[in-house]
């Protein structure tokens, strides 16, 4: 599992700028669980530029560097948390890119061999690593070109939910025209009653979304950071922030289904007896 943040601001600002130095101690310190890689994608004028190291970014100099010193005015920064069994190595670090489009996931889709199908035989042969989230954003990604925007981020939950489980399909997507943030996903939400024992991921509230307007700037995280003011997400939404503004918009995008529900709640029912991932 993963922490996500990004942003889009009318003024170029670092990512210690857009959170403050409470909000980055805190977002680095988060790395000590989190701790199987960072990586971030950024606009520089017209060209999508990213960095990404298998460090956790507490041990990583560069994140430390990036962070303070370089501005964007539309940006996603990546925590990874392994999901078990999948490998820690720089072929499997987010963010994922796919010509215009970087993308970052906080979840898992199981089995990660299920989204292959969706996938051409020429997507299939030039994936760089075995992640079910590299795969989700070519089954997002074709499904946005063909079908716009809004249309292809709802045909992605209904796809993926139809036969797979997901925990959570939380995403960035940063486009040349917008980031858009997806919230949705099969968890407890923030006030339901906490889990006795159990990973983190399992703790009401893990898996929501929350934003925030901070003058020029549109800002979205994994979860608060620092002592600014943050709304929640509301589960089955998307947000749309406009590149070059502060231009934003929801959309319903859907919720999971019962049966991908079922099977999910089926799943930590078994991982939590059998101590199984």
């Amino acid at each position: 599992m993963c922490r996500l943040v990004g942003w889009v601001s009318e003024t170029p600002r670092t990512l210690a700028e857009v959170l403050g130095g409470s909000g980055l101690a805190e977002l680095i310190a988060l790395s000590h669980q989190h701790e199987d890689g960072w990586g971030t994608a950024w606009w520089d004028a017209d060209r999508l530029q990213t960095v990404s190291s298998h460090l956790p970014a507490h041990a990583s100099p560069d994140f430390g560097a990036w962070a303070r010193d370089v501005r964007a005015d539309a940006a996603l920064v990546h925590l990874r948390w392994a999901t078990p069994g999948i490998a820690v190595r720089p072929e499997n670090t987010h963010p994922f890119v796919i010509g215009d489009y970087a993308f970052g996931h906080n979840g898992a889709v199981r089995p990660k061999d299920g989204l292959l199908p969706m996938l051409s035989a020429d997507t299939r042969a030039g994936l760089g690593g075995d992640t079910d989230s590299e795969r989700l954003l070519h089954v997002l990604v074709d499904r946005v070109i063909e079908h716009g925007l809004d249309d292809g981020l709802r045909r992605t939950v209904t796809d993926v939910c139809r036969d797979l489980t997901p925990s959570s399909l939380n995403v960035l997507l940063l486009g040349r025209e917008e980031l858009t943030a997806l919230c949705c996903h099969g968890a407890a939400s923030e006030g339901d009653a906490p889990v006795l024992e159990g990973p983190p991921e399992d703790q009401p509230g893990y898996f929501d979304m929350r934003w925030r307007r901070d003058g020029d700037a549109v800002v979205v995280a994994s979860q608060p950071l620092g002592d600014r003011g943050w709304q929640r997400m509301d589960n089955g939404t998307a947000l749309v922030v406009r590149r070059g503004s502060v231009e934003h918009r929801t959309v319903q995008i859907g919720m999971f289904s019962d049966e991908a529900l079922r099977r999910e709640q089926a799943r930590r029912q078994v991982a939590a007896v059998s101590g199984a991932p």
